[in-house]
C-alpha cells in the first residue's frame, strides 16, 4: 500500500478502552474506536482545511517560490484539487484492538513527512507538512468520547 497511516496506541487511552471492555465486552470497544477513528479524522481534515499546521500547532512551511507562480489564489497549502482531503479515512482493526488514520494517496507520506534532503540529489525538497495525528484539540475530545461511553454504559449519563 502507498500513502500513510498513523495507528493510535497510546497507553492512557488504552487503559480507557480496557476499562470500558471490562464493563460491557466487545462491541463498546468496537463502538470506542470507531468514535477515536471518527475524531482523528476530523483533526486531519480540520488541519487541512483550516488550520495550516501540525498536530502539535507549529505552522506549516510557506509554498517555495516556485511552487506559489504556479498556484490560484484559490488554492492553499495541501489543497490542490481536493484530493487529499478526500482521500483521509480512518478504519478500525478487525481484532478491534487499534484504529488507523491516513489517505492511501502515494504523496501523502511526502506531505506529511516531507521529502529527502536536498544534498541526495534527489530532486527538490517539500519540507513536512504533519496532518495527522492527535492535537491536544482532539486528545481532549476523545477523553471525552470515552467518558460519555462509559457514563451511558453504568447509566449515568444519556
Amino acid at each position: 500500500m502507498t500513502g500513510i497511516a498513523i495507528i493510535f496506541d497510546d497507553a492512557q487511552l488504552g487503559a480507557a478502552a480496557e476499562r470500558l471492555v471490562g464493563l460491557t465486552g466487545r462491541q463498546s470497544r468496537l463502538d470506542m474506536l470507531d468514535a477515536i477513528g471518527a475524531i482523528a479524522e476530523s483533526g486531519a481534515r480540520r488541519r487541512l482545511q483550516e488550520e495550516k499546521a501540525g498536530p502539535d500547532g507549529e505552522p506549516w512551511a510557506e509554498w517555495a517560490e516556485a511552487t506559489r507562480e504556479r498556484r490560484e489564489p484559490h488554492h492553499s497549502l495541501l489543497q490542490y484539487r481536493g484530493d487529499l482531503l478526500d482521500s483521509i479515512a480512518f478504519e478500525v482493526s478487525p481484532d478491534g484492538t487499534s484504529v488507523k488514520v491516513g489517505s492511501p494517496l502515494p504523496y501523502a507520506a511526502i506531505q506529511q513527512l516531507g521529502s529527502a534532503d536536498e544534498d541526495d540529489g534527489a530532486g527538490p525538497v517539500i519540507p513536512a507538512r504533519p496532518y495527522l495525528g492527535l492535537s491536544a484539540e482532539d486528545r481532549a475530545d476523545i477523553e471525552d468520547a470515552i467518558q460519555r461511553q462509559i457514563d451511558r454504559l453504568i447509566g449515568g449519563g444519556v
